[in-house]
This record gives C-alpha cells, structure tokens and sequence, in this order.
C-alpha cells in the first residue's frame, strides 16, 4: 500500500482517541466502568499492534469487528428508534470494517 505508514498512523492515533473517550468515562463514572477498563485496555493494544501490523492481526480484529458491529449496531438501532442520532456508533460502523479490510490487504502485500 502507498500511503500504509500515514494511513495505519491514523488508525493508531484514532485507537488512541477512544482510550481517552473510556478513560474519560471511567473518570465521569459514565456506564460500566470495567467495561470501559476493558476497552481502553484493548485499544492501547489495537493501536500497538496496528503500529506494528504483525500478519496475525486481521484475526484478533476479525474478532473484535464483529463484537463491535453487533454492540454498536444495536446501540445505533436503538438511539434511531428514540429518533437520536449515536454518531459513535456511526463511526465504529465505518472505521472499524474498513479498519480490517486496510490490515486483510496489508498483510496480503507482506
């Protein structure tokens, strides 16, 4: 990929901005804060391995994309039923396939 090292720079940097969002959270007391510890905890790993892009990753973020397709899409359907607009969720929907299609083609080209 031409531009993997400023794309895969992006995807660290917005893993990094969503362990702020559950470490504001977990200060906030906003939700479940272990759930919050969780997901802070595997976003420092995300952005790690996505800095390094070991050929395994697409796995382990296989993984984690369904999990966060399921949790936000419900999130999305529920906060459109309140007649809301969850713009998380929207951007979780977006990145994160995209996010596993980028490291399924990265590790294709290595």
């Amino acid at each position: 990929m031409k531009h993997a090292r400023l794309v895969f720079g992006v995807l660290t940097g917005l893993c990094l901005v969503t362990v702020i969002f559950h470490l504001v959270a977990i200060a906030e007391s906003s939700g479940d804060a272990p759930r919050h510890a969780l997901f802070a905890a595997l976003n420092v790993a995300l952005a790690a391995a996505l800095w390094a892009r070991p050929r395994w990753l697409v796995w382990p973020l296989g993984a984690l994309v369904v999990q966060q397709l399921w949790s936000h899409g419900h999130d999305l359907a529920s906060a459109c039923a309140r007649g809301e607009i969850d713009w998380v969720s929207i951007g979780v929907l977006v990145v994160m396939p995209l996010m596993l299609v980028l490291v399924w083609h990265d590790r294709r080209l290595t």
